[in-house]
C-alpha cells in the first residue's frame, strides 16, 4: 500500500466525504484503500470463519478504516471475519453510552437483561472482502459474542453525521428503533467553525487540539468547547442517531426478548434503504 494512506488518509477520506455525502464515510475510506492498493475482491465466503481476536489487531483495522478511527479502551471483546486466516472484517463490542441505553428490555427489576445487554460500538470491513462480509460478520460476531461472553441482547448506532444508514443492519435483520432513543439522545452537539466547515461531535476535539488547544489551557479551567466559541465556533444539535437491536439466544428466548422489548419495532424509513 503505497505511504500517503499511513499519512493523511483518514483526513484525506474527510475531504472526499465533504465533496460527497450521498456516500458514507466509511465507503470513501474503502474506496481510498481499493485506489491504493488494487487488490481484487475476494469472491466468496467460503471456509470464512468469525473467531475473538486480540484488542491490538481490532484496534489497527479500526483506526485505518472506521469513520471514528479509534477503539476504546472499555471494548469488551473483538472478533474478526478470517478468509484463509486473514481478517477482513472486525466487530467490537463494549458499553457504550448511560445505563439508560442499555435498558431495552422489560420488566427487568434486577438489572438481569441489562448486564446482558451490549453495545456494538465499532465496526469495519477491509476493501478486498467479499460483499456480504459486513452483515455476515454481524451476525455471526453476536452468535458467538452470546456464547462465550453470553450477552443476549445488542444494540448499535447507525449515525446521520457519517451518512450511515445501517444497511449492515438490515443486512443482518436487525431490527429498528427509531432515532432519539434513551438518555440524553440529543445532548450531543455539532461545531460550525469561522470558516465554515463543519465538525462532528466525535471529532470536535482532535479539530480544537489542531487549532491550538492545549493542555496548559485545559488546567486554567477553559474547555475545548470555550475555546471554539472563543474563535468564532457555533454549536449546533447533531442529528440523533438511529438504533438497532438484536436479540440471541435459541429461538424461543429471542421470541421472549422480542416481546420484552420496550420499544417498538419501527419500520425502516425510506431514507435509509
Amino acid at each position: 500500500m503505497i505511504d500517503w494512506i499511513e499519512e493523511y488518509g483518514h483526513e484525506y477520506a474527510e475531504v472526499l466525504f465533504e465533496e460527497d455525502r450521498n456516500k458514507c464515510f466509511q465507503r470513501h475510506v474503502r474506496e481510498m484503500h481499493a485506489a491504493a492498493d488494487p487488490r481484487p475482491k475476494i469472491k466468496s465466503l467460503d471456509g470464512a470463519v468469525v473467531e475473538e481476536i486480540p484488542f491490538s489487531e481490532a484496534k489497527a483495522i479500526i483506526e485505518a478504516n472506521e469513520w471514528l478511527g479509534e477503539l476504546p479502551t472499555r471494548t469488551a471483546a473483538s472478533y474478526g471475519l478470517k478468509i484463509n486466516g486473514e481478517t477482513v472484517a472486525v466487530e467490537c463490542f463494549g458499553i457504550n453510552g448511560s445505563p439508560e441505553a442499555r435498558q431495552i428490555v422489560e420488566p427487568d427489576p434486577d438489572h438481569y437483561w441489562r448486564d446482558r445487554t451490549i453495545c456494538l460500538m465499532r465496526g469495519a470491513t477491509l476493501h478486498f472482502a467479499p460483499d456480504s462480509a459486513s452483515s455476515h460478520a454481524v451476525r455471526r460476531a453476536c452468535e458467538k459474542a452470546h456464547e462465550e461472553h453470553g450477552w443476549s441482547i445488542f444494540f448499535a448506532y447507525s449515525d446521520p453525521s457519517a451518512s450511515e444508514r445501517g444497511k449492515i443492519y438490515q443486512g443482518a435483520n436487525w431490527k429498528y428503533l427509531g432515532q432519539s432513543i434513551g438518555r440524553n439522545a440529543n445532548g450531543q452537539k455539532d461545531w460550525i467553525l469561522q470558516d465554515g466547515t463543519k465538525v462532528s461531535s466525535y471529532w470536535y476535539r482532535r479539530k480544537a487540539k489542531e487549532l491550538g488547544y492545549t493542555e496548559e489551557m485545559k488546567r486554567l479551567g477553559l474547555s475545548m468547547a470555550q475555546f471554539l466559541r472563543n474563535i468564532g465556533g457555533v454549536d449546533v444539535p447533531a442529528a440523533p442517531k438511529h438504533k438497532w437491536v438484536w436479540f440471541e439466544g435459541t429461538p424461543a428466548e429471542r421470541r421472549k426478548l422480542r416481546k420484552m422489548c420496550k420499544y417498538e419495532f419501527l419500520p425502516v424509513p425510506e431514507e435509509l434503504k
